[in-house]
């Protein structure tokens, strides 16, 4: 008999509170149904992949109460877990009635072994208090390399290496900010905590009509039809940002190193001292 388990991802983004608020968590527990409470998926998969994939292998099949398929695929791409169909379920907290999420759970567990588990289990990131969810996922599926994002985005989140883009500082990434999604040719960057749907919020499905007029309003509101003026610039932004950074981690070593050095001769004098 296959084991089952449920987590449910209590986003600590703009899109809701936890969930367990309501009276699913009266309902899970009532039934007796063991499930695991993430603070985060965002942030564990950021900072902590390894504790998620042993979370999401801990049993043969898996429902995940959080937010779109899309999303919960790419996030678990980034951190390099594969979700494979038959084992893996994944229902919208923002979107599915509480029935209908009822309906799923019931329907999920079915004659399935089940932990023996009487309450709600808790299961939180270790750095869940200070992790800023908020940064973007790569769609590789969509994504044509071109490098927009890396170019524009001024706060080092992203690499563009051997023809490949990467997210490599997602703290980096400043709240709210879906620039570098809004101005992708190819809608490839997904923002799973962005509460305008559409590709950049990881949609299940996408009009690719509505994107290319989205895109190309987004272009003339950003970057005034010219992309390419509009990245030099933010370029030489962003290189000014860099060499600031460095004339102030020098000014602070330096200051470190004075301050160092006053305190060895404040001690030399002091051992002088004690010696006569």
């Amino acid at each position: 008999m296959k084991t089952k388990q449920i987590i449910i991802c209590n986003c600590r983004g703009k899109r809701g509170g936890d969930i367990l608020d309501a009276d699913l968590a009266e309902y899970l527990n009532n039934k007796k149904i063991s499930c695991r409470q993430v603070s985060d998926l965002c942030g564990m998969a950021a900072r902590n992949k390894d504790t998620l994939s042993s979370i999401l292998h801990a049993a043969d099949q898996t429902m995940i109460v959080a937010c779109t398929q899309r999303s919960i695929r790419l996030i678990a791409d980034y951190a390099g877990i594969l979700l494979k169909q038959d084992k893996f379920y994944v229902c919208d907290r923002f979107k599915e009635e509480a029935s209908e999420l009822r309906l799923k759970i019931d329907e999920f567990c079915g004659s399935g072994s089940l932990p023996e588990l009487t309450s709600v289990e808790s299961l939180k990131s270790d750095e869940s208090e200070i992790w800023n969810s908020w940064y973007p996922i790569i769609d590789y599926d969509r994504c044509s390399s071109c490098g927009n994002c890396a170019q524009f985005c001024l706060f080092g989140v992203y690499e563009q290496k051997k023809g490949k883009v990467r997210v490599i500082n997602p703290a980096g990434c400043k709240d709210l900010c879906p620039a570098c999604a809004r101005i992708c040719p190819e809608a490839a960057i997904v923002f799973p905590k962005y509460e305008g749907g559409g590709a950049i919020g990881g949609s299940d499905t996408i009009d690719e009509a509505a994107e290319k007029h989205r895109i190309k309003d987004d272009l003339q509101e950003i970057a005034d039809n010219d992309i390419y003026a509009t990245l030099q610039k933010r370029k030489e932004k962003r290189l000014s940002l860099l060499k600031e950074g460095v004339v102030k981690r020098a000014e602070k070593e330096r200051e470190e190193a004075l301050a160092e050095s006053a305190q060895d001769k404040v001690k030399k004098v002091q051992i002088k001292m004690d010696k006569k």
